[in-house]
């Protein structure tokens, strides 16, 4: 693949946390290419360095050294406000936990990143509202989080996690809160999401039922990358309820 035809490209990653004999080396010389069009599974125990690969590949946290490329773009680069603007414009987050705003609707919290971008609050609700329409709760738009289900909470997030169409869709255990049911039905809209050859879904998780999905899965132990493996990247059709933008 040229490197036009990768979502992330990590090379020699090394995270340390602290300093002296104190210190804990997170992250130990990881190279990862996530490529565009696919769902990349990154999977591992507790403490293996997942979540800390996941900080660092969206500029969150800063490599102690090694390099970050998204979509051809040197993470490492960008500083204040043209790193906080790139990530707006082409990372989105969705969390285990939802991490929703509880004082706000469900339209609203879809739209909280094109609040952060200045789009005027009427119109970016009800881009908000639209596109939960499209995910299959336009009924529950003006719902607050706390009258939603785990299921409902987590396609709220997804909603969020998709409004500005960014190009790679970032997910820390989406489905770990979730029943069967409301965990495949997440993992199908964002089945949808990746099968577009320009975007790419990296998820970590700790849920095999959900291994199905993946294109790949990295294993992850002791901060190094130890062995990677292909999945079936399937669900068997065209998921319903996908935005036709997001395909």
């Amino acid at each position: 693949m040229s490197a036009t035809e990768y979502a992330v490209r990590c090379r020699q990653l090394e995270k340390v946390f602290g300093a002296g004999e104190t210190s804990v080396r997170a992250l130990r010389g990881v190279d990862w290419d996530v490529p565009l069009g696919e769902i990349s599974m990154l999977v591992g125990q507790s403490g293996c360095g997942k979540t800390t690969l996941l900080m660092v590949l969206t500029g969150l946290l800063d490599a102690t050294a090694g390099t970050v490329e998204i979509l051809g773009e040197a993470l490492h680069a960008l500083r204040g406000a043209r790193a906080n603007s790139f990530r707006l414009q082409n990372i989105g987050f969705i969390f285990q936990q939802y991490n929703l705003l509880p004082a706000l609707t469900a339209a609203e919290n879809a739209a909280v990143p094109l609040f952060a971008a200045g789009v005027p609050r009427r119109a970016a609700t009800g881009r908000g509202r639209a596109l939960l329409e499209k995910l299959g709760l336009g009924a529950r738009a003006d719902a607050m989080p706390v009258e939603l289900s785990g299921g409902q909470l987590q396609r709220v997030a997804i909603a969020r996690a998709l409004i500005n169409e960014p190009r790679v869709i970032v997910c820390d255990e989406p489905t770990a809160s979730l029943d069967a049911e409301s965990g495949r039905a997440v993992m199908e809209l964002l089945h949808g999401v990746a099968i577009s050859p320009d975007r790419a879904v990296v998820i970590v998780t700790h849920d095999n039922r959900i291994f199905e999905f993946a294109h790949s899965i990295t294993y992850m132990e002791d901060g190094r990358i130890v062995r990677r493996a292909n999945g079936n990247g399937t669900t068997g059709g065209r998921p319903p309820g996908i935005p036709d933008s997001m395909q």
